[in-house]
């Protein structure tokens, strides 16, 4: 009887001895080597390691042993050094506010001192000399409280200084301890790469298969940006371009109900001329957008309706104007709306964007896993090799 086996990739039931699973054409060939390297453990391998590749090798591991806790030490010290930073603040803040305060103590003994209108009044009430010693009194407790945490900052600022430093060394060890694992990483991938192995293979085939499925998304989510941008320019154009028509409907009302002449004729038509030119600009950026992302949600094209300004100047009367003015509402009418669905698609792209970078990220942190999965084979290989040599 043909023992059955079960897809690893979609969970469907296969014969042991294909090669292919028939219902999404996963490898099962590799699937049941990696199984038999797990249950069957075979601890020959074919790593070649030379002394060059070992000495460097132990070399980094010892520096990577030594450096293990460095991250957790940096988060404590980091924590640490905010601290102080808002303690700091907060001490210089409160050093302000005291200093202000004795500077007002100082100028009430100096007013009592100087002939002043408070020390006329204190003369006249027979109190001068008492009220001067309670300012003098209160002058002093104020400077002594402002020296006091004058010396309190000093020694934050002492703390602060050496957190500083602390935190720079250890940023230092930690950029040393990621430098050090990407050398060990490229030096495991140089030895083990292409040897045999049934359960790297997998983690590698499975490590690829994430990466394919990246690339799609990756350049989705790219296009979505670009599209956003195109999008907001769209935007500025429209915004532009409804600007110069409520000027031109300024000019219109005011030619048609109070007879501007020739003067807001010509200034009504640039404003019309300059609206087009809007209009134009901002249909270029949707196209580019539409060519990035053809399921954009459809926006229709405004339109800025041309204008007679031969007939409107030249043969200027009451129904030229009016029809002048209705061209220009008709034409604002039309630009509102597609400014309208403009900010329509913007949020359509900013909730695709989202949520492809939601899905970009689960992959990417899947890769991640995967990769470090792959370290850890090749380096059980390493160790394998080592206990054969």
């Amino acid at each position: 009887m043909t023992e059955i086996i079960l897809c690893e990739k979609c969970g469907e039931e296969a014969h042991f001895n294909d090669t292919y699973c028939a219902y999404c054409g996963a490898n099962l060939k590799i699937q049941k080597n990696a199984w038999k390297a797990i249950n069957e453990p075979n601890n020959t391998t074919n790593l070649i390691l030379d002394g060059q590749f070992l000495e460097a090798y132990y070399d980094l591991t010892a520096k990577l042993k030594n450096l293990e806790n460095i991250d957790l030490g940096f988060d404590q010290h980091q924590q640490y050094f905010k601290q102080l930073s808002i303690e700091l603040q907060a001490s210089q803040e409160k050093l302000n506010t005291f200093h202000n305060f004795t500077e007002k103590e100082l100028k009430d003994v100096e007013d009592l001192k100087k002939i002043t209108w408070k020390s006329i009044k204190a003369g006249v009430k027979g109190n001068k000399d008492d009220l001067l010693k309670k300012e003098e009194a209160e002058y002093l407790n104020a400077l002594n409280r402002e020296e006091s945490l004058k010396q309190d900052i000093l020694e934050l600022q002492k703390r602060y200084s050496i957190a500083k430093t602390e935190i720079e060394h250890l940023s230092r060890l930690k950029k040393q301890k990621y430098d050090y694992n990407i050398q060990l990483i490229r030096l495991i991938d140089q030895v083990c790469e292409g040897v045999p192995d049934p359960i790297e293979d997998k983690i590698e085939a499975d490590l690829l298969q994430l990466k394919n499925q990246l690339q799609p998304i990756s350049a989705e989510r790219i296009n979505l940006k670009n599209a956003l941008g195109h999008i907001s320019n769209a935007q500025q154009h429209f915004q532009f371009t409804l600007n110069k028509l409520g000027s031109a409907k300024g000019l219109s009302d005011w030619d048609t109900f109070f007879g501007g002449g020739f003067l807001a004729d010509s200034m009504k038509h640039s404003r019309m001329s300059e609206a087009r030119n809007g209009v134009q600009q901002a249909q270029r950026s949707l196209n580019r957008a539409y060519q990035l992302v053809p399921s954009l949600p459809k926006i229709r094209g405004a339109q800025v309706e041309e204008m007679n300004m031969f007939w409107d100047t030249f043969f200027d009367n009451i129904f030229s104007d009016l029809n002048a003015r209705e061209k220009i509402i008709r034409s604002r009418h039309s630009v509102e709306q597609a400014f309208y669905e403009t900010q329509q698609a913007s949020q359509w792209l900013n909730s695709r964007i989202v949520e492809k970078q939601q899905i970009f990220q689960g992959i990417n942190s899947k890769i991640q896993s995967k990769r470090q999965d792959l370290i850890r084979e090749r380096k059980r290989m390493i160790e394998n090799a080592l206990k054969q040599q």
